[in-house]
């Protein structure tokens, strides 16, 4: 399965370049001071998110821990709760299943408009000391909704070229399906929401899902790509923190923030 129309969001960026509207060309951007991590379940987002976190500290920033949405308001949890409550009658469903996921992917890209309109209007660019560990967000669900209800609008490429927010560093990671089955294996305990206990039963057909993820960003430099197979969390968590410091020292933010604005 690919996206709607067989764009990766590398050749969305190239396409909007041509029209004047470059990925990071255009004043609608935010760009935010930090690291997103995207990636599926059992790929160790969680994990390197809070490494991550202790790493900053110890160096002197001051971590902003985020999940799903980078600003804390009340719409943005509603829309969360709103969200995980829709996926009921998982059990003996297909995957993917459009008309499961459809309420769950509508109200998650209004969390993601919301939040992302929150993050144009708050501090998150602005503070050198505060940088922001965001698990999960706009990339994450745009691959659910292309992936679970193609050609339905939900976040749409022109938002997704014009106010996708930025960050620092972004991140996908990802593992083989033997270590997901490995991983899976090892949690125990009910599960957090239906959602997990969805993809849970459907661990086979997961692997698909991941390619198609990794296949929009295959190429595009803005991404890094991270098997996370046979390195631990711990490394996982100091490379990005390289990359991280480097792009900080090298001035890229500043190049984004110039380009944003022009």
């Amino acid at each position: 399965m690919l996206d709607s129309d067989g764009a990766s969001l590398r050749e969305l960026a190239n396409s909007s370049k041509k029209e004047g509207h470059g990925v990071m060309s255009t004043r609608r951007h935010s760009i935010v001071h930090g690291v997103l991590l995207e990636g599926i379940n059992y790929s160790g987002k969680s994990t390197v998110a809070r490494l991550l976190g202790e790493k900053l500290a110890m160096r002197g920033h001051v971590p902003r821990q985020r999940h799903c949405y980078a600003v804390e308001s009340s719409i943005s949890q509603e829309l969360q709760r709103q969200a995980f409550e829709s996926v009921q009658n998982w059990e003996d469903r297909a995957f993917p299943d459009a008309d499961l996921m459809r309420a769950f992917n509508i109200r998650k890209s209004a969390q993601i408009l919301v939040d992302s309109g929150l993050i144009a209007e708050s501090d998150a660019g602005a503070d050198a000391e505060s940088v922001i560990v965001q698990d999960r967000h706009w990339f994450t669900q745009y691959c659910s909704n292309e992936f679970f209800n193609p050609g339905e609008g939900l976040l749409s490429k022109p938002w997704l070229r014009q106010h996708a927010p930025r960050f620092t560093v972004q991140v996908y990671l990802t593992c083989s399906q033997e270590e997901r089955l490995r991983r899976a294996s090892q949690r125990t305990g009910p599960e957090k929401h239906n959602l997990n206990s969805y993809q849970r039963a459907h661990l086979t057909e997961l692997a698909s899902y991941d390619a198609f993820c990794k296949s929009l960003i295959r190429n595009d430099p803005a991404w890094q790509i991270i098997q996370t197979d046979s390195v631990c969390a711990d490394v996982v968590a100091d490379t990005i923190l390289a990359v991280f410091n480097a792009a900080t020292a090298s001035g890229t933010e500043d190049l984004q923030e110039a380009e944003s604005r022009a």
